[in-house]
This record gives structure tokens, C-alpha cells and sequence, in this order.
């Protein structure tokens, strides 16, 4: 494989690994905690949360806190999972999709 092949593909695996976690976001969790609201973002790891306490008279505002084993773990696995995915596609079109020169 080519360098320029490779490169490409680590930057294709490290962009689609950071786009894929910050999807995750979508995923969440609140756990049922009395006097207090909190939220887990990510998936398969949690790499944020969000808390805030209910028990005063007006709620206190929102605390963020990033989960850096988390959110490096997920950026691993979606970059591998993104690697893999365009490896075998660039693998595949330049195997079965190439034109084949013609002989005589």
C-alpha cells in the first residue's frame, strides 16, 4: 500500500473516530438519584456528564465533566471501526471496481 494511501486513511479513521463519538452524544443515560438530575452522554463509554441538585428552592445550575478515559476509549474504538471500514472499501473498489487495461 501506497503512503499516500495510508495517510489517508488515518485521517479518514481519526475524523470519522472524533464525528462518530460526537454523535454518541445522543446516547443517554439519567439515573434515578434523588434531589438531583444527572446525565451520562456516550457510548459504548460514558465521557460526559451533567449534574445539577434539585433540593434548593430554584435549581442550581448545570456542572459538566468531561470523562477523559472514556472519551479517549471511544475515540479508539470509532477510529479503529472507521479504519477497518474504509481499509476494506479502498481494498474492494481498487480489487473488483478497477478497470482492467485492456490486452492485445
Amino acid at each position: 500500500m501506497a503512503k499516500g494511501k495510508l495517510r489517508m486513511l488515518i485521517v479518514v479513521a481519526i475524523v470519522g473516530g472524533v464525528a462518530l463519538m460526537l454523535a454518541s452524544a445522543i446516547y443517554q443515560v439519567k439515573p434515578l438519584i434523588v434531589d438531583a438530575e444527572e446525565i451520562h452522554y456516550g457510548f459504548p463509554f460514558v465521557w460526559l456528564t451533567a449534574s445539577r441538585g434539585l433540593w434548593s428552592p430554584t435549581p442550581t445550575p448545570w456542572r459538566y465533566g468531561v470523562q477523559w478515559a472514556g472519551l479517549i476509549g471511544d475515540i479508539a474504538i470509532y477510529s479503529w471501526i472507521t479504519f477497518i471500514i474504509s481499509y476494506l472499501t479502498l481494498h474492494f473498489h481498487s480489487r473488483f471496481l478497477k478497470p482492467k487495461s485492456s490486452q492485445r
